[in-house]
């Protein structure tokens, strides 16, 4: 039964950057083509990519918690609404944090102003 959820959670996470990365792809060509001059264009770096990955390996780590471990404080928490709104809320929160250092640090998580700029 737990190599099922571990199968099923993956393929769930895999179909979710799908879907994101091909919705994004779709916003960036359309205001490309409506708004060239647009700040909203922005082309994700190698660095922007990573931190993408990190919150996504934070919340698999955290859903085979709550799965695996569901007895400990952490994996009661998770089972519950509001363990899922703090895990969105802080992983939000420190996504944000880490991009701003990154910046600050010279390491850009997104181009802006254009495809290749």
């Amino acid at each position: 039964m737990e190599l099922n959820f571990v199968m099923e959670l993956s393929a769930v996470a895999l179909l979710a950057i799908g879907l994101v990365v091909f919705l994004g792809r779709k916003l960036s060509r359309a205001v490309q083509k409506n708004a060239p001059d647009s700040d909203l264009l922005a082309k994700v770096t190698p660095a922007g990519t990573v931190l993408m990955a990190v919150i996504v390996a934070f919340w698999v780590i955290c859903a085979v918690t709550r799965v695996f471990s569901p007895e400990t404080w952490l994996g009661s928490s998770l089972g519950s609404i509001d363990g899922f709104g703090a895990v969105v809320v802080v992983s939000i929160i420190v996504a944000g944090i880490a991009a701003a250092v990154l910046e600050k640090l010279g390491i850009p998580v997104a181009k802006r102003g254009g495809r290749g700029v």
